[in-house]
């Protein structure tokens, strides 16, 4: 398996607010360096321009997680292929008023670890900690119809 660098996951997150962003690619030249913000399992990354956030993520394994077996089954029956990996794609709005902290809201969409079939979408609604360090909240799942509590931390 071939692993995405964090130069393209950040040209394709540049690409991804240049077409979407109302500045467009212009907007896109004040990004600073990209930086690999966010941690779950292999990566998730985030990337801000003013007030619009992208989310990916490098494919991460789940043919060893457990919570998973059931799904993998589902998708062989359905597709003929091993479902061996996933990714996250979203794009939703930061907001940080004043005397409120940053929150972060994002519509997200889980694809096979090729990004070529979407396997669940949903919404991650999470605010940042005191120390920035962390962003806590719920990701809901559209499949489940049901959320669950997230913390994503920064990387030490």
């Amino acid at each position: 398996m071939s692993r995405t660098s964090n130069s393209q996951i950040e040209s394709e997150i540049r690409q991804f607010l240049a077409a979407y962003h109302p500045d467009g690619r212009a907007g896109s030249r004040r990004l600073g360096p990209g930086r690999n913000l966010w941690r779950e399992v292999n990566s998730l990354t985030l990337l801000q321009l003013d007030s619009q956030v992208a989310l990916t993520s490098e494919p991460m394994p789940i043919d060893n997680r457990e919570g998973w077996a059931s799904y993998r089954t589902f998708w062989l029956k359905l597709t003929g292929t091993e479902l061996r990996d996933i990714r996250y794609r979203g794009k939703g709005t930061v907001l940080h008023e004043l005397g409120s902290p940053l929150t972060v809201d994002i519509a997200w969409v889980l694809y096979n670890g090729a990004g070529d079939t979407q396997i669940d979408s949903g919404n991650l609604h999470v605010i940042a900690a005191p120390d920035g360090r962390s962003l806590d909240g719920k990701l809901w799942s559209n499949r489940d119809q049901a959320d669950r509590p997230i913390v994503l931390r920064r990387p030490r």
